[in-house]
């Protein structure tokens, strides 16, 4: 058979080893072919036809966050990957590859399918920069967006036929059998958007036969299923297939945790189908295979919310949970999800998956401004104080627990006096008191 490749890309983060990414697929296949005949009619969505005379086929599977160590150290973690295996063995593999930058699934999958960098293509985040909150969190799902041509236009151009099943940015894309990733509510609704956008009569196909299709609140399985459908009745020349599962699963629990080798063991079951499919077929022999992935994932210990900074530098207000105006804005890549390591070597910096964990993380991470209480000739009577509070004469300034910021006496100017209320006191209250305010830069008051 021809090229079976797994490849990948380096990307290089601060303590961990390089991770496989993604790959100039396109250059892998070394075995030489007659040159192709003349173009054949576009394959049909709704019937099975003859294999078509196409001397060369490609099937590009992505696995999101498949790290390299998942395949060169799957004997010492004991994975079941019989599909992988099998593809490593009669194929080739590549160690690792220079990645693009951002090293996130949507500018990494567009990549894949122009050879360009995202500052070419334009997909340079999951996500459109959208301080306000307007987009409602939609994602850069639409092909329109991408500013170069796609393999798939080339492909299309020369009157080949293609595929898709859940490759990012794709909505609107124009293939001859598509399910494109996009979700709204991510639940049985999805399915409505799905039968909209997918091609006419594909998704009716798919789910008289299997009873479900592809969409955000599924799981790889009806991924699967829909490409083994599309590869054995429309065999097209090019075919794109996107696996979500592990990169979720890591999300949650980690790389190298027990659940992320269940979820890769699952997406090599899935992945055994669609060759065994292309076999049934009659494609196998003149397909090549090539897996790839867009990035691998580190183990965290901490959380950084640069938002929280940005608004107590003055760079960003918010009313209402949004934000309302700003001259700086975070730009984020996705939901936020915390990441957990179960592994041995990353206990001692990694936060461990426990209540205990998450309720002393939440008690680092707060960054709210800290107001003093009122000093006791103020108190009201019969409220509640601390005796390790210790009050200096009017007119001075103390440092908030958590920024460094300064609150000061309202029209007053005075140094710093004797030393601040203790941490245990500053966050006895949360709320502004009358005749306090807050200084305007991170000195003492003038």
């Amino acid at each position: 058979m021809c090229g079976v490749e797994v490849v990948g890309q380096r990307c290089y983060t601060s303590g961990v080893r390089p991770l496989l990414l993604l790959g100039s697929a396109w250059l892998a296949c070394t075995r030489t072919v007659a040159p192709a005949p003349a173009p054949a009619p576009l394959a049909s969505t709704t019937a099975s036809t003859p294999p078509s005379p196409i001397a060369r086929r490609v099937v590009l599977v992505s696995i999101d966050g498949l790290k390299p160590e998942y395949l060169a150290e799957a004997d010492a973690r004991g994975l079941a990957i019989p599909a992988l295996r099998r593809l490593m063995k009669e194929g080739t593999r590549a160690d690792a590859m220079t990645s693009v930058y951002p090293t996130v699934t949507y500018p990494a999958h567009t990549t894949l399918i122009t050879g360009v960098s995202p500052k070419a293509h334009g997909i340079v985040n999951n996500l459109p920069f959208d301080p306000h909150g307007k987009n409602q969190d939609g994602w850069y799902w639409y092909a329109s967006d991408v500013k170069v041509p796609t393999v798939v236009d080339v492909a299309r151009k020369n009157h080949l036929p293609t595929a898709n099943v859940y490759w990012p940015v794709t909505v609107g894309a124009a293939f001859d059998a598509s399910f494109p990733q996009v979700w709204r509510a991510q639940n049985d609704e999805d399915d409505k958007l799905m039968r909209a956008l997918a091609t006419p009569g594909l998704a009716d196909a798919v789910a008289k036969q299997y009873g479900s299709i592809p969409a955000e609140h599924r799981t790889d399985v009806e991924r699967a299923n829909a490409a083994e459908w599309i590869l054995g009745h429309d065999r097209p020349a090019l075919a794109l297939v996107y696996f979500t599962d592990l990169d979720t699963e890591q999300h949650k629990t980690g790389p190298f945790s027990k659940g992320a080798y269940a979820k890769l063991e699952l997406i090599d079951k899935q992945l055994g189908r669609l060759l065994a499919a292309s076999e049934t077929a009659g494609t196998f022999a003149q397909t090549s295979w090539i897996v790839v992935s867009d990035h691998g994932f580190a183990a965290v210990h901490s959380a950084v919310k640069p938002s929280v900074l940005l608004r107590e530098r003055g760079f960003l207000t918010v009313g209402g949970g949004k934000v309302t105006s700003f001259r700086a804005a975070a730009w984020k890549a996705g939901a936020p999800r915390r990441s957990c390591s179960p592994t041995p070597r990353m206990r001692r910096r990694a936060p461990r998956c426990s209540r205990r964990s998450r309720r002393r993380r939440r008690t680092r991470r707060t960054a709210s401004p800290r107001w003093c209480p009122a000093p006791p000739s103020r108190r009201r009577a019969g409220s509640r104080g601390s005796p390790r509070c210790s009050w200096r004469p009017t007119g001075s300034c103390s440092p908030t627990a958590t920024t460094g910021r300064w609150w000061c006496r309202a029209g007053t100017s005075a140094r710093m006096g004797t030393r601040p209320p203790t941490r245990a006191c500053a966050r006895r209250s949360s709320r502004p008191v009358a005749g306090w305010s807050r200084a305007r830069s991170s000195a003492p008051c003038a």
